[in-house]
Parts: C-alpha cells; structure tokens; sequence
C-alpha cells in the first residue's frame, strides 16, 4: 500500500504531522525529516501548473531503466537493467499513457513528451535540478547539452530502491532550440522542462527480482490515480 503525495505550490503536504515534502514557493524552503518519512512506501508527483497537458499528443518513452548508483564518496555511476524486468515497467508506462489518450511514437519521430525511467540505488540528498541523470536523457531526445529543469522544486532524498519517472517537454524543447542564433559564437544551453514527475520509495530494487516489479507498476498506477490532469481525453 502506497501512501500519495502530490506537490502543490500553494501549501507544505504533510502525513500524520510528520513532513514528508517540501515545495518551493517564494522565499520559503522547508527541509523535511527524510528518515522518518522513508520508513513508508510513498509515491510522490509533481507538475507544471502552466502546462496544459490536453495540448500534448504524441510521447515516446526510453526503452531501458537505467540505474543510478550513488557511492559513499557521493560518485555516481550508471548502469542499464536486465530488458526483461525493466521492459515491463516501460510497458506499464506506456500503456497507462495509451489509456489516457497519448499517442506513443518513436523517438526519432519529434514526440511532444519524453519519458525517462530511472532507478535509484544508493542514498542522495538534495533539490531536484534535473539530478545526474538529465544529460545523458537530455541528449537521448537529441538535445545534447540541455539539462532537465522543473517549474516544481523539491527536497527529498533519494534512497536504495527508489522509482524516479520524468515526463520532459521535448515540443518545447525544440522550440528553444528553433530560437537559438546559429551564429552566435558560444550559445547558451536549453533546458528541457519536467512538465510531470513521479518518485516512488522501495519501488525498484534489482533487476533479479520481479516481486519489486510488481511495486514498480502498483507505484506508477498510485502515481496516474492521483494525477487526473495527464490526460488528453
């Protein structure tokens, strides 16, 4: 049983008096207790309130979760999951997005929206900027050099286990990079906005084990439910 979190930029969400998340907003940043929140399986989303998701029409979703690994010296590496478990949490993804009325393309094929499926293995703190995963997703979509930003801010921490999804705006991405002036000698870099994000604790473990798949996609359909505004019907 997952217990929902969404972030909302108008108010601090909380569970039981205990801080669970925390939202940018103006001056003020609240640092939760992430020890006692990590205790619970708990799905958090997120969105951009300036995106209108019924404009949206085609996705394309990275066919491989790949895994963050975060070292005691706070290195990280990389690394891909075995296709057999990981491309059943793609399919989830996808066909959850197929029922709300998006339509799945390759990616090659300009896609309004780019999914990427990360796993996190080891522990990280810190503001979600785009983490150490968007650039290699960033130049995935065929925008290398750009880095995922969020119109949402938050604090949490990452830990062993961990289910990260980002949905990037890749429409608006190529509109950034229509208005950069070839002719400039040193152009400034883009950012891909995360119009929608979900992070889900003790969702995805290894890739030997098919009972954390079964959290995974419970997770991902926790994450859809209380998000009824990434639809196109």
């Amino acid at each position: 049983m997952f217990t929902r979190f969404k972030f909302e930029p108008s108010r601090l969400l909380r569970r039981a008096g205990i801080a669970v998340g925390a939202l940018y907003l103006a001056s003020c940043f609240s640092y939760p207790d992430s020890s006692e929140r990590l205790n619970d399986d708990v799905v958090f989303t997120g969105h951009s309130k300036e995106s209108d998701f019924g404009k949206f029409t085609t996705f394309a979703v990275d066919p491989i979760v790949h895994v963050a690994t975060v070292g005691d010296d706070n290195k990280i590496t990389t690394s891909d999951t075995d296709s057999k478990y990981g491309g059943q949490v793609i399919s989830h993804v996808t066909k959850l997005l197929e029922d709300r009325g998006f339509q799945q393309v390759d990616a090659a094929e300009d896609p309004d929206l780019g999914v990427s499926v990360t796993g996190i293995s080891g522990e990280q703190s810190g503001n979600v900027t785009g983490g150490y995963w968007s650039g290699y997703y960033s130049s995935y979509w065929g925008f290398p050099g750009y880095s995922y930003y969020y119109p949402y801010s938050t604090y949490y921490t990452y830990q062993t286990g961990t289910l990260v999804i980002d949905m990037a705006d890749l429409a608006g991405g190529r509109d950034l990079l229509a208005a950069v002036d070839p002719n400039a000698d040193d152009p400034e870099p883009g950012g891909l906005a995360v119009v929608w994000g979900m992070i889900a604790y003790k969702a995805y473990v290894s890739d030997d084990n098919a009972s954390r798949v079964d959290a995974a996609t419970t997770a991902i359909d926790q994450a859809f439910h209380q998000s009824p505004y990434l639809t196109r019907n």
